[in-house]
């Protein structure tokens, strides 16, 4: 016992000790919360929904070139719009279980985020998004064990001249 003593005291002041410390001390905690790096992976949400900007094809648009705004900032724009209308429809007793409450819900709020993205683009020369656009909601969900992803128009503008 005496020899490991000496050895650990010769130990704690190599400058490689708080790396096996550290190597020690994660190989017994692991993975476990509150000490998880990945804590966002312990309770995921069950479905996830983002919005992104097509042409009349259906083919995605490079919004970040043509407005500088990024996709994850159309979502959260649609979500921000979204937020008072259905707010408004609850005060109104309307129910927005009805598919048709929700369908003029999502309409007049992408409508809204299109016109915004189209007002962006005409800003930026030779950039403006004159042709018609969509704007399209994606949900990604987990079904019967798969990944599955449903799309939904939500809005659409013609084209405009500039």
């Amino acid at each position: 016992m005496g020899r490991f003593k000496e050895h650990f005291k010769i130990l704690r002041k190599h400058p490689i000790f708080p790396v096996l410390a550290f190597i020690v001390l994660a190989s017994i905690i692991k993975e476990n919360y509150p000490f998880s790096h990945f804590s966002m992976y312990s309770n995921p949400k069950k479905s996830v929904r983002l919005a992104y900007i097509t042409d009349e094809k259906g083919e995605p648009l490079p919004i970040l070139y043509h407005t500088g705004l990024s996709t994850s900032k159309v979502s959260k724009t649609l979500n921000r719009e979204r937020t008072p209308l259905e707010n408004t429809a609850k005060k109104a007793g309307r129910d927005l279980d009805a598919s048709d409450v929700i369908d003029e819900i999502n309409r007049e709020a992408g409508e809204y985020v299109l016109e915004a993205v189209r007002a962006l683009s005409m800003k930026r020369r030779k950039r403006e998004l004159t042709g018609p656009i969509q704007l399209i909601e994606m949900t990604i969900l987990v079904r019967d064990g798969q990944l599955v992803e449903d799309r939904k128009l939500m809005a659409q503008l013609p084209e405009v001249t500039p």
